[in-house]
């Protein structure tokens, strides 16, 4: 399963000086593909942001999964954030992170009903077996926003107990909402929340209660994270990505602490 990137975006300028109608700069708003291939069974370098504007700030946050010329596989998912410029370009830079490492993502905003962008990225990280540098150029294509039911039947895949029923049914509704910004010590960050309920059965280490997603529930480009709560407090996390563009079904990961998990393929009803 792949880890994931999300972007947000600020206001575009016009070089006459004055800003833009909010409408100009948000045809950069949503989830875009912006390095790799469905049909490439390593989708590496694979690059997803989800984007957003406000005001004259551009937020981002993405998933970048690239395997190194020196044979290190990396993943992270970064959380980057810049201006836009009077022409219309931005530049938008990665937050400092745990492992440390660099990496922008350039463009410029795209015309009115476009489905795509173009631009550059950059990611440098130290490894083990010594730096990891790559970029490129890329063509961003639309992905649609993330919303709809998606149900199936989950295998367990993690158990001690053998009486397990060993799968679990699931049902869940999700909705992309809108980019959400905050305070933090690294200044103003964005976030592009999910908002969901799901629906569990056919596992009594499963609650079979209907449960809402609480915040920290996420997109980032192709994938997304879910947080849910039991009755008695206890969290329950649904981790997923696209199978392909047409997100018509999902590769997900269920949780219920360290124990009991369950993986598989939900479907779009």
């Amino acid at each position: 399963m792949r880890a994931s990137v999300l972007l947000h975006f600020s206001t575009i300028v016009l070089l006459c000086g004055f800003p833009c109608p909010a409408q100009e700069s948000s045809t950069i708003n949503g989830n875009w593909l912006l390095t790799g291939s469905w049909n490439s069974p390593e989708r590496r370098p694979w690059l997803t942001v989800t984007v957003g504007v406000v005001g004259d700030r551009v937020f981002a946050q993405g998933n970048f999964q690239l395997l190194c010329s020196n044979g290190v596989g990396a993943g992270v998912q970064p959380l980057l954030k810049g201006p836009i410029a009077a022409d219309g370009t931005f530049l938008l830079t990665a937050l400092s992170s745990k492992p440390p490492y660099t990496m922008t993502i350039s463009g410029r905003i795209p015309d009115r009903e476009s489905v795509q962008w173009s631009g550059n990225y950059t990611f440098t990280m130290a490894t083990a077996r010594g730096e990891c540098s790559t970029g490129d150029s890329f063509v961003a294509n639309k992905l649609p926003a993330l919303r709809g039911i998606f149900s199936g039947t989950l295998q367990l895949t993690r158990t001690q107990l053998p009486d397990h029923p060993g799968e679990v049914t699931v049902t869940v509704d999700m909705t992309q909402a809108e980019l959400v910004t905050f305070e933090t010590p690294k200044g103003s960050l964005g976030k592009m929340p999910l908002q969901a309920t799901i629906a569990l059965s056919g596992s009594n280490k499963f609650p079979s209660e209907k449960l809402t997603s609480v915040k920290g529930s996420e997109i980032r480009g192709d994938h997304f994270n879910l947080i849910f709560c039991d009755n008695n407090g206890e969290q329950i996390m649904l981790n997923g990505s696209y199978i392909d563009a047409g997100e018509q079904q999902l590769h997900v990961l269920l949780a219920r602490g360290a124990n009991v998990s369950a993986g598989g393929i939900l479907t779009r009803r």
